[in-house]
């Protein structure tokens, strides 16, 4: 559903020529719908009235949600030995990669024969790199993601698709169970 559509299915559903609060709200809930089949389905049910229509985030290419008072409310616990701020063994956003993890992560790329990009941009150089230095290095560069991802010119192949639908598509695909043991 592209946007001017889905601006004028908001117009016919608002019962007006120009709402621009309609517009706007109907254009960010279809846009926020996971497939094109959604996206008709909120027109469709836009159109016949039997959908109220609500305000949605707008989700980014990195899948980034702008929400409202997100987190007000969020207490991290603290260490019961120390006091201090509990995280689990990951790397969040804006921290660094311990050396010895970004080096594996650095040779794995260099090794491999296809690095399958899941749901990222490769805006952050970190993540970038390892694009780059499997691409030097021969292997094919495959993404899935939805919007422009910054190694766009490396990749073999780009199927524009939110992630976490063609993981869910992938992992039940009679052909690609693994039997069990």
């Amino acid at each position: 559903l592209n946007p001017l559509a889905a601006q004028a299915a908001a117009h016919q559903a608002a019962g007006t020529s120009g709402s621009n609060t309609a517009a706007a709200t109907f254009q960010a809930a279809a846009q926020s719908a996971g497939t094109a089949a959604d996206a008709s389905k909120r027109a469709q049910q836009a159109k016949s009235g039997t959908m109220q229509v609500m305000e949605v985030p707008v989700m980014r290419p990195d899948g980034d949600v702008e929400l409202r008072d997100a987190g007000t409310s969020f207490v991290v616990p603290p260490c019961e030995a120390c006091g201090g701020v509990l995280k689990p063994d990951v790397v969040f956003f804006g921290d660094g990669i311990p050396r010895p993890r970004a080096e594996r992560a650095l040779h794995l790329a260099q090794q491999c024969d296809l690095l399958l990009v899941v749901g990222s941009s490769l805006m952050v150089y970190s993540a970038y790199r390892l694009a780059e230095a499997a691409h030097k290095a021969g292997a094919d560069l495959i993404a899935l993601n939805v919007g422009p991802t910054r190694a766009d010119k490396l990749l073999s192949h780009k199927v524009e698709v939110v992630a976490g639908e063609a993981l869910m598509k992938l992992a039940t695909h009679h052909q690609l169970l693994l039997p069990k043991v």
